[in-house]
Protein backbone atom coordinates (compact mmCIF):
# COMPACT_ATOMS: atom_id res chain seq x y z
CA UNK A 1 0.00 0.00 0.00
CA UNK A 2 0.88 3.81 -0.70
CA UNK A 3 0.96 6.41 2.01
CA UNK A 4 0.23 9.75 0.97
CA UNK A 5 0.46 13.07 2.73
CA UNK A 6 -2.99 14.36 1.89
CA UNK A 7 -5.37 16.81 3.81
CA UNK A 8 -8.90 15.01 2.91
CA UNK A 9 -11.86 14.46 4.99
CA UNK A 10 -15.35 13.13 4.54
CA UNK A 11 -16.44 16.05 1.96
CA UNK A 12 -13.82 15.16 -0.62
CA UNK A 13 -16.05 11.41 -0.44
CA UNK A 14 -18.93 11.97 -2.54
CA UNK A 15 -17.21 14.24 -5.58
CA UNK A 16 -15.02 11.17 -6.33
CA UNK A 17 -17.50 8.58 -6.23
CA UNK A 18 -19.89 10.51 -8.47
CA UNK A 19 -16.80 10.84 -11.03
CA UNK A 20 -15.76 7.42 -10.74
CA UNK A 21 -19.42 6.94 -11.21
CA UNK A 22 -20.02 8.91 -14.23
CA UNK A 23 -16.54 7.85 -16.05
CA UNK A 24 -17.45 3.87 -15.32
CA UNK A 25 -21.56 3.25 -15.02
CA UNK A 26 -22.91 6.12 -17.26
CA UNK A 27 -24.21 8.27 -14.15
CA UNK A 28 -24.23 11.85 -15.49
CA UNK A 29 -23.78 14.64 -12.49
CA UNK A 30 -25.10 18.27 -12.45
CA UNK A 31 -22.99 21.24 -14.54
CA UNK A 32 -23.28 22.75 -11.20
CA UNK A 33 -22.60 21.24 -7.91
CA UNK A 34 -22.59 22.21 -4.20
CA UNK A 35 -19.52 20.15 -2.98
CA UNK A 36 -18.07 21.15 0.24
CA UNK A 37 -14.96 19.21 -0.90
CA UNK A 38 -12.39 18.51 -4.03
CA UNK A 39 -11.85 15.06 -4.23
CA UNK A 40 -9.70 12.59 -3.60
CA UNK A 41 -6.25 14.20 -5.69
CA UNK A 42 -4.31 11.26 -4.89
CA UNK A 43 -1.18 13.36 -5.76
CA UNK A 44 0.49 13.22 -2.22
CA UNK A 45 1.00 17.03 -1.95
CA UNK A 46 -0.44 18.30 1.33
CA UNK A 47 -2.63 21.55 0.33
CA UNK A 48 -2.02 23.76 3.21
CA UNK A 49 -5.54 25.54 2.03
CA UNK A 50 -7.49 23.42 1.89
CA UNK A 51 -10.79 23.50 4.57
CA UNK A 52 -12.50 21.19 6.78
CA UNK A 53 -15.09 22.64 9.01
CA UNK A 54 -16.34 20.15 11.93
CA UNK A 55 -19.63 20.72 14.08
CA UNK A 56 -18.62 20.67 17.53
CA UNK A 57 -20.46 17.63 19.81
CA UNK A 58 -23.28 18.23 21.75
CA UNK A 59 -20.69 18.48 25.35
CA UNK A 60 -18.33 20.61 23.89
CA UNK A 61 -20.79 22.80 22.01
CA UNK A 62 -18.16 24.31 19.63
CA UNK A 63 -17.74 24.24 15.74
CA UNK A 64 -13.87 23.65 14.28
CA UNK A 65 -12.47 23.95 11.81
CA UNK A 66 -9.08 22.53 10.15
CA UNK A 67 -7.23 24.42 7.66
CA UNK A 68 -3.86 22.59 6.06
CA UNK A 69 -1.92 22.24 9.23
CA UNK A 70 -3.77 24.45 12.00
CA UNK A 71 -7.17 24.07 13.91
CA UNK A 72 -8.97 26.35 15.44
CA UNK A 73 -11.52 25.12 18.25
CA UNK A 74 -13.77 28.10 19.15
CA UNK A 75 -10.93 31.36 19.48
CA UNK A 76 -8.21 28.60 20.39
CA UNK A 77 -5.69 27.96 17.41
CA UNK A 78 -3.49 24.97 17.60
CA UNK A 79 -0.52 23.09 15.01
CA UNK A 80 -1.80 20.22 13.88
CA UNK A 81 1.51 17.62 13.83
CA UNK A 82 2.58 14.40 13.10
CA UNK A 83 0.61 11.57 14.60
CA UNK A 84 -1.85 14.32 15.21
CA UNK A 85 -0.84 15.92 18.13
CA UNK A 86 -1.94 19.59 18.92
CA UNK A 87 0.49 22.51 19.79
CA UNK A 88 -0.98 25.82 20.91
CA UNK A 89 -0.55 29.17 18.60
CA UNK A 90 -1.22 32.45 19.37
CA UNK A 91 -5.04 33.55 18.37
CA UNK A 92 -4.10 36.92 17.29
CA UNK A 93 -1.59 35.59 14.48
CA UNK A 94 -4.24 33.39 12.44
CA UNK A 95 -7.00 35.92 11.76
CA UNK A 96 -7.35 34.06 8.42
CA UNK A 97 -9.04 31.01 10.29
CA UNK A 98 -11.43 33.09 12.05
CA UNK A 99 -12.89 34.83 8.84
CA UNK A 100 -13.06 31.52 6.51
CA UNK A 101 -15.16 29.93 9.71
CA UNK A 102 -17.38 32.99 9.43
CA UNK A 103 -17.54 32.75 5.57
CA UNK A 104 -18.33 28.80 5.80
CA UNK A 105 -21.38 29.63 8.49
CA UNK A 106 -22.92 32.19 6.62
CA UNK A 107 -23.36 29.43 3.66
CA UNK A 108 -24.77 27.07 5.90
CA UNK A 109 -27.24 29.44 7.39
CA UNK A 110 -27.95 30.34 3.50
CA UNK A 111 -28.39 26.88 2.38
CA UNK A 112 -30.54 25.98 5.20
CA UNK A 113 -32.79 28.81 5.52
CA UNK A 114 -33.36 29.41 1.87
CA UNK A 115 -32.98 25.74 0.99
CA UNK A 116 -30.96 26.47 -2.08
CA UNK A 117 -28.02 24.07 -3.46
CA UNK A 118 -28.53 23.80 -7.05
CA UNK A 119 -31.60 24.25 -9.44
CA UNK A 120 -33.73 21.07 -9.05
CA UNK A 121 -33.53 20.74 -12.79
CA UNK A 122 -29.57 20.18 -12.66
CA UNK A 123 -30.10 17.97 -9.53
CA UNK A 124 -31.22 14.86 -11.30
CA UNK A 125 -28.59 11.84 -13.02
CA UNK A 126 -29.09 10.49 -16.00
CA UNK A 127 -27.73 7.77 -18.09
CA UNK A 128 -25.07 9.48 -20.75
CA UNK A 129 -27.04 10.23 -23.89
CA UNK A 130 -30.24 9.11 -22.57
CA UNK A 131 -32.21 12.49 -21.51
CA UNK A 132 -35.56 12.97 -22.90
CA UNK A 133 -37.79 15.73 -23.64
CA UNK A 134 -40.86 16.60 -22.23
CA UNK A 135 -42.25 15.70 -25.90
CA UNK A 136 -40.50 12.68 -25.41
CA UNK A 137 -41.91 11.87 -22.32
CA UNK A 138 -45.41 12.44 -23.26
CA UNK A 139 -44.83 9.56 -25.82
CA UNK A 140 -43.66 7.46 -23.50
CA UNK A 141 -46.40 8.09 -21.03
CA UNK A 142 -49.09 7.29 -23.81
CA UNK A 143 -48.20 4.01 -24.46
CA UNK A 144 -46.79 2.43 -20.98
CA UNK A 145 -48.75 2.88 -18.07
CA UNK A 146 -46.17 1.10 -15.69
CA UNK A 147 -42.27 0.28 -14.98
CA UNK A 148 -42.52 -2.91 -17.04
CA UNK A 149 -39.37 -2.40 -19.02
CA UNK A 150 -39.74 -5.78 -20.20
CA UNK A 151 -42.74 -4.61 -21.72
CA UNK A 152 -41.29 -1.25 -22.68
CA UNK A 153 -38.46 -3.57 -24.40
CA UNK A 154 -40.70 -5.64 -26.03
CA UNK A 155 -42.51 -2.39 -27.51
CA UNK A 156 -39.66 -0.72 -28.41
CA UNK A 157 -38.39 -4.04 -30.51
CA UNK A 158 -42.15 -4.40 -32.52
CA UNK A 159 -41.51 -0.71 -33.40
CA UNK A 160 -37.93 -1.32 -34.25
CA UNK A 161 -38.77 -4.21 -36.61
CA UNK A 162 -41.69 -2.10 -38.54
CA UNK A 163 -39.21 0.57 -39.15
CA UNK A 164 -40.77 3.65 -36.59
CA UNK A 165 -37.31 4.01 -35.68
CA UNK A 166 -37.55 6.94 -33.89
CA UNK A 167 -40.38 6.01 -30.91
CA UNK A 168 -38.25 2.94 -30.86
CA UNK A 169 -35.42 4.63 -29.87
CA UNK A 170 -37.17 6.93 -27.51
CA UNK A 171 -38.60 3.56 -25.68
CA UNK A 172 -34.74 2.66 -25.51
CA UNK A 173 -33.51 5.79 -24.01
CA UNK A 174 -36.73 5.57 -21.74
CA UNK A 175 -35.32 2.33 -20.35
CA UNK A 176 -31.66 3.00 -20.63
CA UNK A 177 -32.48 6.30 -18.26
CA UNK A 178 -34.45 4.21 -15.48
CA UNK A 179 -31.95 1.13 -16.22
CA UNK A 180 -28.68 1.93 -17.33
CA UNK A 181 -27.65 -1.83 -16.87
CA UNK A 182 -30.53 -3.14 -19.47
CA UNK A 183 -28.31 -4.40 -22.53
CA UNK A 184 -30.56 -5.63 -24.90
CA UNK A 185 -32.13 -2.17 -24.76
CA UNK A 186 -28.80 -0.38 -25.36
CA UNK A 187 -27.80 -3.00 -28.22
CA UNK A 188 -31.20 -2.43 -29.90
CA UNK A 189 -30.82 1.15 -29.48
CA UNK A 190 -27.09 0.68 -31.52
CA UNK A 191 -29.23 -1.43 -34.04
CA UNK A 192 -31.59 0.74 -34.88
CA UNK A 193 -29.28 3.24 -35.63
CA UNK A 194 -27.32 1.23 -37.62
CA UNK A 195 -30.81 0.63 -39.62
CA UNK A 196 -30.42 3.58 -40.12
CA UNK A 197 -26.82 3.94 -41.60
CA UNK A 198 -25.70 6.07 -38.54
CA UNK A 199 -22.98 3.21 -38.34
CA UNK A 200 -20.64 5.53 -36.34
CA UNK A 201 -22.81 6.07 -33.55
CA UNK A 202 -24.38 2.19 -33.55
CA UNK A 203 -20.41 1.46 -33.21
CA UNK A 204 -20.13 3.21 -30.41
CA UNK A 205 -23.17 2.22 -28.82
CA UNK A 206 -22.39 -1.43 -29.50
CA UNK A 207 -18.47 -1.26 -28.31
CA UNK A 208 -20.05 0.65 -25.04
CA UNK A 209 -22.22 -2.52 -24.40
CA UNK A 210 -19.63 -4.75 -25.10
CA UNK A 211 -17.10 -3.10 -22.40
CA UNK A 212 -20.32 -3.42 -20.00
CA UNK A 213 -20.98 -6.80 -20.81
CA UNK A 214 -17.88 -8.63 -21.88
CA UNK A 215 -19.42 -12.11 -22.38
CA UNK A 216 -23.04 -11.21 -23.88
CA UNK A 217 -22.82 -12.83 -27.47
CA UNK A 218 -25.64 -10.47 -28.64
CA UNK A 219 -23.35 -7.33 -28.58
CA UNK A 220 -20.90 -9.05 -30.87
CA UNK A 221 -23.08 -10.13 -33.30
CA UNK A 222 -24.98 -6.78 -33.65
CA UNK A 223 -21.69 -5.06 -34.27
CA UNK A 224 -20.48 -7.95 -36.42
CA UNK A 225 -23.25 -6.81 -38.20
CA UNK A 226 -22.44 -3.07 -38.63
CA UNK A 227 -19.07 -4.15 -39.29
CA UNK A 228 -20.61 -6.06 -42.36
CA UNK A 229 -23.36 -3.58 -43.54
CA UNK A 230 -20.88 -0.31 -43.82
CA UNK A 231 -17.98 -2.42 -45.57
CA UNK A 232 -15.78 -2.37 -42.48
CA UNK A 233 -15.43 -6.72 -42.35
CA UNK A 234 -11.36 -5.39 -41.46
CA UNK A 235 -12.69 -4.22 -38.07
CA UNK A 236 -14.84 -7.29 -37.84
CA UNK A 237 -12.35 -9.71 -37.97
CA UNK A 238 -10.56 -8.15 -34.86
CA UNK A 239 -13.09 -8.66 -32.74
CA UNK A 240 -12.52 -12.46 -33.05
CA UNK A 241 -9.48 -12.39 -30.18
CA UNK A 242 -11.61 -10.44 -27.54
CA UNK A 243 -14.38 -13.11 -28.51
CA UNK A 244 -11.92 -16.16 -27.69
CA UNK A 245 -10.04 -14.15 -24.78
CA UNK A 246 -14.15 -14.13 -23.12
CA UNK A 247 -14.58 -17.97 -23.36
CA UNK A 248 -18.06 -16.88 -26.14
CA UNK A 249 -18.93 -19.99 -27.83
CA UNK A 250 -21.40 -19.08 -30.39
CA UNK A 251 -22.18 -20.65 -34.04
CA UNK A 252 -23.91 -17.11 -35.00
CA UNK A 253 -20.96 -15.34 -33.96
CA UNK A 254 -18.74 -17.67 -35.94
CA UNK A 255 -21.22 -17.47 -39.21
CA UNK A 256 -21.04 -13.50 -39.05
CA UNK A 257 -17.15 -13.59 -38.68
CA UNK A 258 -16.66 -16.16 -41.74
CA UNK A 259 -18.92 -13.85 -43.53
CA UNK A 260 -16.37 -11.16 -42.79
CA UNK A 261 -13.58 -13.28 -43.60
CA UNK A 262 -15.16 -14.25 -46.80
CA UNK A 263 -15.70 -10.61 -47.86
CA UNK A 264 -12.37 -10.12 -46.76
CA UNK A 265 -10.59 -12.56 -49.52
CA UNK A 266 -12.89 -11.09 -52.38
CA UNK A 267 -11.66 -7.53 -51.45
CA UNK A 268 -7.63 -8.59 -50.26
CA UNK A 269 -4.88 -10.23 -51.92
CA UNK A 270 -3.57 -12.86 -48.80
CA UNK A 271 -0.39 -11.01 -48.12
CA UNK A 272 -2.68 -7.81 -47.50
CA UNK A 273 -5.18 -9.80 -45.08
CA UNK A 274 -2.08 -10.74 -42.78
CA UNK A 275 -1.26 -7.65 -42.38
CA UNK A 276 -4.55 -6.78 -40.07
CA UNK A 277 -5.11 -10.72 -39.05
CA UNK A 278 -3.20 -13.44 -38.17
CA UNK A 279 -4.75 -16.06 -40.67
CA UNK A 280 -3.81 -19.34 -39.33
CA UNK A 281 -5.13 -18.58 -36.02
CA UNK A 282 -8.43 -16.77 -37.20
CA UNK A 283 -8.63 -20.31 -39.12
CA UNK A 284 -8.18 -22.28 -35.63
CA UNK A 285 -10.62 -20.01 -33.98
CA UNK A 286 -13.23 -20.81 -36.43
CA UNK A 287 -12.73 -24.47 -36.06
CA UNK A 288 -12.89 -24.40 -32.49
Amino acid sequence: PKELDELASHFDLAPSLLAFLEKNHDVVVPKRTAWMGGGLTMQGRFNEDKEIPFNGSERKGKEMLVKGNRYLEGDKVYAVREGLTLKALPSEDHIDLANAHQHLEMLQEYVLKKNRIVPDLEATTQPNGSSLGKKEMVYVNSVLHNDDFDLAYSRARKLAFDKKYRQASTLCKYILQEVPSYIDARILLGRIHAWQGHYKKAEEILRESIKKNTVYGEAYAALLDVYFWSDQNEKALGLYKIIEENGISDKTLAQKLRRAYKKIQQKYPPHRIVSFVDIADFEKHLKT
